[in-house]
């Protein structure tokens, strides 16, 4: 079996120094708030990731344009008032030596504004007929 010393080694992606080369995907937990915050649950799940060592979490889908979400309960980046939210999914990545990057979404065509919203959805492109 090969040396596993560089997956385990630090890497610097940008100004960003990662502790070792274990990311986790985004994955859709279906842990978000009403208010498109992050719940407490999905804080936790994010948390013990961080403790069993991964090195950068990639942060589930989050929309930058509210009516133009991809799915019911994606997170929200599209308004200051967010930000103490998503700061204590931060800080629990962060205790454990982890980092943090969002999933941003901005799904064109496919968002769920017609449903929400009752408006089109836009993008470059139409969407394909279904």
């Amino acid at each position: 079996m090969a040396s596993l010393d560089r997956l385990f080694s630090p890497i610097k992606i940008g100004s960003m120094e990662v502790r070792n080369r274990l990311v986790m995907s985004p994955m859709t937990t279906g842990y978000v708030n009403q208010d498109e915050t992050p719940s407490q649950r999905l804080i936790d799940y994010c948390e013990e990731r961080a403790r069993g060592g991964v090195g950068l979490i990639t942060v589930e889908v989050c929309t930058v344009d509210r009516p133009h979400r991809y799915q019911v309960r994606s997170l929200g980046l599209y308004d200051d008032k967010l930000i103490p939210a998503h700061r204590e999914l931060t800080k629990a990545i962060h205790v454990h030596g982890a980092r943090a990057v969002p999933q941003i979404s901005h799904p064109g065509p496919e968002s769920l504004a017609p449903f929400f919203y009752k408006i089109p959805a836009v993008g470059p492109s139409p969407s394909s007929p279904r």
